[in-house]
């Protein structure tokens, strides 16, 4: 890809269109927020006291 062109057979169309695809696929991705992070972080030491919570909660 010296060029910035993309041989047609490459993909399943060539052209411009394959390059973009081809360079969004090998961008790295934006890193996560801050609350997504704190969210999973939640999720993830929430997630073994479900069982107990439903089991031993209180009876109303």
């Amino acid at each position: 890809m010296p060029a910035g062109q993309v041989p047609h057979a490459a993909m399943g169309a060539g052209g411009s269109g394959s390059l973009v695809r081809m360079r969004r696929l090998l961008d790295p991705h934006p890193k996560p927020g801050r609350a997504t992070g704190l969210g999973i972080v939640l999720a993830s030491a929430a997630a073994p006291l479900l069982p107990l919570l439903i089991a031993c909660g209180p009876l109303t």
